[in-house]
């Protein structure tokens, strides 16, 4: 079926976000007492969904609402730091000029997002799904396709991470996984999501499905 809307998901995906969220993630574990991310740790954490890093981390799951506001009010403090990755202002204005409408489903604040996609590149997101719950974005999704009365198949679900495969699958709508943002390659294709893209400017190709 054809696509009628993308849902992208924006830390690792649009924005190169993951250097910053290091740093506040550090900042949180210090605060709320968890393991802080050290280099020796990269490697594996990329193989992982964040519901194998938590304990990975040592966080208390009853801590990850605290730990989840704290991130969002730093990241909004300083996403001035954030760029977006090369290619990604031409990838959606390609998109929308193909009528193709664009969704932004992050745990970001919509704030946030807005300030690093700019007063130009906002003007061509149709949907801000923001401040979503860490392992709330399924039903999010689902929400979305009733408030824009969607079929499944028109919708393709982007993300750089695990759970956000798991989180497409869930809500039953196509998914399509980047290999240049914090997960590896192989772990995401081990999932099987029906779209791999290795360049930004390759999202393109969903004007043409």
């Amino acid at each position: 079926m054809e696509c009628k809307w993308v849902l992208f998901d924006f830390d690792g995906t649009l924005a190169d976000s993951l250097p910053l969220f290091r740093d506040i993630v550090n900042e949180s574990a210090r605060k709320f007492r968890f393991r802080e991310i050290k280099d020796e740790d990269i490697d594996e954490l990329r193989t992982l969904g964040a519901a194998e890093a938590i304990p990975l981390l040592e966080i208390p799951r009853w801590k990850l609402p605290w730990i989840a506001r704290f991130v969002r009010k730093e990241a909004n403090k300083r996403m001035a730091e954030v760029r977006l990755f090369e290619g990604v202002g031409e990838m959606l204005r390609g998109l929308s000029g193909k009528g193709i409408k664009i969704g932004i489903l992050t745990s970001n604040s919509e704030e946030a997002v807005r300030m690093a996609l700019g007063s130009e590149l906002v003007e061509l997101v149709d949907d801000f799904e923001c401040s979503v719950s860490l392992f709330g974005k399924a039903k999010r999704v689902r929400k979305f396709l009733r408030k824009e009365k969607l079929d499944k198949d028109e919708v393709v679900l982007l993300g750089d991470e695990i759970r956000d495969i798991h989180a497409g699958r869930k809500a039953g709508v196509r998914v399509g996984a980047v290999t240049w943002g914090f997960t590896v390659e192989k772990a995401l294709r081990k999932e099987g999501p029906e779209f791999c893209f290795h360049s930004v400017l390759e999202i393109l190709d969903l004007a043409a499905d």
